[in-house]
């Protein structure tokens, strides 16, 4: 995937921007458990703009609550039944795209093979498996669609609704959207930004 981004967007600084980002630890075994056949540059930039905000710039794949125990929703509730939470396991946001609740655990689990309700923990301790539930969430739920037809805002409402409106929250994913775009050599988007 590195090379096949490279090769396409060829200029020095945008190799080394897509370096990064799916140079990333577990990208490429993630690739190959959940294909990633993107139809776009903008799907490129929005799914690595998301990925950035979710883990903070790769630095976490973990909720920070989860890490101290302080989140406030430990998320064994399912908004999506039949699912049900094992007991004892919470199911805040881990991975890549901070996987949440239940169903979200067992439908990455069931399409990669790995029992993620049982063991959700495994989604922050694997690299490859934090990679690879994004990539398993971004296609589950057709969010490549609003992303060709370059609607940052609308694969925001997919990923995280609550932060759609005036929140800080969505300010700071565009601002990680236009550092990516900065990246790949384009200039500032101003469309659809919102949601």
């Amino acid at each position: 995937m590195v090379l096949y981004l490279m090769k396409k967007y060829s200029d020095y600084d945008t190799a080394i921007c897509i370096s990064f980002y799916a140079g990333a630890i577990g990208f490429q075994e993630a690739l190959t458990m959940m294909p990633f056949e993107t139809q776009s540059q903008n799907e490129v930039m929005m799914f690595f703009a998301h990925v950035s905000h979710e883990t903070d710039g790769l630095q976490t794949y973990e909720e920070y609550c989860g890490q101290s125990g302080q989140c406030a929703n430990n998320y064994q509730d399912s908004w999506c039944p039949p699912v049900e939470a094992e007991p004892g396991k919470t199911y805040y946001g881990r991975g890549w795209f901070q996987l949440s609740w239940p169903c979200n655990y067992k439908g990455a689990g069931d399409a990669l093979g790995v029992d993620l309700l049982k063991d959700p923990e495994m989604v922050a301790e694997s690299d490859t498996l934090a990679a690879a539930t994004a990539l398993w969430f971004w296609k589950a739920n057709n969010m490549g669609q609003p992303a060709r037809e370059g609607n940052f805002g609308g694969t925001t409402q997919i990923i995280n609704p609550i932060e759609c409106g005036a929140t800080p929250q969505q300010e700071n994913r565009i601002r990680r959207y236009q550092k990516v775009r900065k990246c790949f050599g384009l200039p500032p988007e101003t469309d659809k930004l919102q949601c």
